[in-house]
């Protein structure tokens, strides 16, 4: 297995966690929660609970990164299952954000990199 793949991809979740948080924060989030006109925004739990998701998931794509990390290490039969479904699936979502958004989200490059050299390290 090529490590130097395998790290590639978990630099890419991580740079996209990383960003998934301070652009989201930046320009979803607050600007999101600073209007008024939205119901449900008017109740602090749901606005508590709309940026602790939004961080959640980065949070769990940095998980991510040092699940394929571990993996470079371990037994065959689970770096494979690992590498295989990190790589999967972060192509798909990847081609998904990019279909989606038509090319526009600047996510899909990142998550379609971190799927794609996820794949070339099995």
């Amino acid at each position: 297995m090529a490590d130097w793949a395998g790290t590639i991809g978990a630099a890419l979740l991580l740079a996209t966690a990383l960003v998934h948080s301070w652009a989201g924060e930046r320009w979803l989030i607050t600007p999101l929660l600073r209007r008024r006109r939205d119901k449900i925004l008017e109740y602090p739990l749901a606005r508590a609970v709309l940026r602790f998701a939004w961080h959640f998931t980065s949070a769990l794509l940095a998980m991510l990164a040092l699940i394929l990390l571990s993996a470079l290490h371990a037994p065959d039969s689970l770096q494979r299952t690992v590498l295989t479904t990190i790589g999967i699936g972060f192509t798909l979502v990847g081609l998904a954000d990019l279909l989606m958004s038509q090319g526009r989200h600047v996510g899909w490059p990142l998550l379609l990199g971190a799927g794609v050299v996820t794949l070339l390290a099995l």
